[in-house]
């Protein structure tokens, strides 16, 4: 019952966050975020009964281009406060932008009125370059919404310094690093090299073909994360995250949600509450703390050092890993195991403890109300 209290306080403070963020923005963005989400079936029964229908068909269009070329510059700082980001790096020394205003609003002359105020442009200030959207605020009560999407291509050498809110984004083909926000959006990034640092809320996040230190903090999301390399710190909180080819030392914080890590060439540090954690594959030595959830462990092959409290923990070892020093507890918990150990009892507590082969590597697990397996693949 008190989870369920403390879920439901979540989804209200969630509502409240995302008024409080239309409020301040000046935007009527709400229908646009849901468009995302929306079936087959809610689509015609929307376009039946008029609802979003303006939001499809903008009252006013202003499409335009500009250009701007120099060897010296090191970084594009763009924030983009509604619509779209879609940018690829490529060999040349420019910088070419294409963008689209849209005005959505009952009034054409209003729209029209509106769009003349919006300047889009850029400035230019060392070796940074700054793309910039002008427009009047607050926009007018008959003017409904506001959005600018950029198509973009710069060198491949420059540094990117983004932010989107409302929209998807696309970065794709950088070799010197990224720091990228974006909420209430789609975001996909691609083949992007460097320091990367990514903050993503409310929406999806897609990384794949990554490499450098990477530092990604996610919540209220769906992340899917695939050919990644070198070291990678993962914070999330209400998200679920796929994890599939990671080559990389891996910090894992999460609250709330789920986690599913496949293939992964590296060590695991791992922190989470009130979540379910799928592991399999991990090749390195895997640390863990976890409190509340569920951890299950596939194909363990290195040595494992985890505390838990109120989650059960279910481990499949592969049948090679045999040279083990095992201090296994759990206090209020079953406690199941194919070691060739025997399990003792004092009080509450069961244990297993002892040395098999060498025992070059460790299998430490502290559990307090929680139960614990341990398997062999293939018993």
């Amino acid at each position: 019952m008190k989870r369920k209290r403390i879920v439901a306080l979540i989804l209200i403070a969630l509502v409240v966050i995302m008024v409080i963020d239309f409020r301040i923005n000046d935007e009527d963005p709400v229908a646009d975020l849901f468009l995302q989400f929306e079936t087959d079936s809610m689509h015609d029964l929307n376009q039946s009964s008029g609802i979003n229908t303006e939001r499809q068909n903008p009252t006013a269009v202003n499409r335009s281009n500009l250009t701007y070329s120099s060897e010296s510059l090191e970084e594009l700082i763009l924030d983009n406060e509604v619509g779209s980001i879609d940018i690829k790096g490529h060999q040349s020394n420019s910088i070419d932008v294409s963008y689209e205003v849209k005005i959505y609003s009952a009034n054409k002359e209003a729209a029209e009125k509106y769009m003349n105020n919006i300047n889009v442009g850029y400035n230019v200030s060392g070796g940074e370059f700054e793309l910039y959207v002008d427009r009047p605020k607050p926009k007018p009560d008959n003017i409904k919404g506001v959005e600018v999407l950029f198509d973009i291509q710069a060198p491949k050498d420059i540094y990117l310094d983004l932010a989107n809110k409302y929209g998807r984004v696309k970065v794709k083909d950088f070799n010197a690093g990224l720091n990228l926000v974006s909420r209430y959006s789609e975001t996909i990034v691609n083949f992007v090299d460097g320091k990367i640092d990514i903050k993503n809320d409310y929406g999806s996040l897609s990384l794949s073909d990554l490499d450098g230190e990477l530092t990604i903090n996610t919540s209220y999301n769906i992340n899917k994360f695939k050919n990644l390399q070198g070291k990678l710190n993962l914070k999330t909180a209400y998200a679920q995250s796929t994890l599939e080819n990671i080559n990389a030392d891996t910090v894992l914080t999460g609250r709330y949600g789920g986690a599913d890590i496949e293939q992964l060439e590296g060590k695991l540090d791992v922190d989470v509450r009130y979540m379910g954690v799928t592991l399999d594959e991990i090749m390195g030595e895997i640390d863990g703390d976890v409190e509340y959830g569920e951890v299950n462990i596939e194909s363990l092959s290195n040595s494992l050092n985890i505390n838990t409290r109120y989650a059960d923990l279910k481990i499949w070892m592969v049948e090679d890993l045999q040279d083990l020093n095992v201090d296994v507890s759990t206090e209020y918990g079953d406690l199941r195991s194919d070691l060739n150990l025997s399990r003792t009892q004092d009080g509450n507590t069961k244990n297993i403890k002892g040395r098999l082969g060498s025992g070059n590597k460790e299998l430490n697990i502290e559990a307090r109300h929680a139960d614990v397996s341990l398997i062999y693949e293939g018993q």
